[in-house]
């Protein structure tokens, strides 16, 4: 008998990404999070985390030290999130080059929260990517 022909893997659904946002210009604003993460297996549809409608988080402590020094910069974190949509980690992947701007940052994520990754409409824990921005320039 002939061999049976092979069969061909079924292609794989891939959330969409959140276009980026424009840089904030605020002092210890934070950017438009970037959404980390898609479908891996075929048939599942993941939803990447994202904002919670209405809700602002709030904007990191400007260290005063830090704006008498006049010290600005852009601190890149990723933040590992949980199915309720709450932060668990934090790591900065670009540091300002200030400690306390890095610091101020780090501490300013642990308290935002998120609407969480969905896998066929079910919570899933999940991965934002953020900078937060200091400009002494307002």
């Amino acid at each position: 008998p002939p061999a049976p022909a092979p069969s061909r893997p079924a292609p794989v659904r891939q959330a969409q990404q959140a276009p980026a946002a424009p840089a904030a210009t605020s002092p210890g604003a934070a950017a438009q999070p970037e959404i980390l993460g898609g479908a891996r297996a075929t048939g599942q549809v993941v939803t990447a985390p994202g904002l919670l409608d209405g809700v602002r988080n709030p904007e990191p402590d400007y260290p005063l030290a830090s704006r008498q020094r006049g010290e600005r910069g852009v601190v890149g974190v990723v933040l590992r999130l949980s199915e309720a949509g709450a932060v668990l980690g934090v790591e900065v992947v670009q540091s300002s080059g200030y400690p306390a701007l890095d610091e101020s940052a780090r501490r300013a994520v642990l308290r935002w929260r998120f609407k969480p990754a969905t896998r066929d409409g079910v919570p899933v824990p999940g991965t934002i990517r953020t900078a937060i921005h200091f400009n002494l320039d307002r």
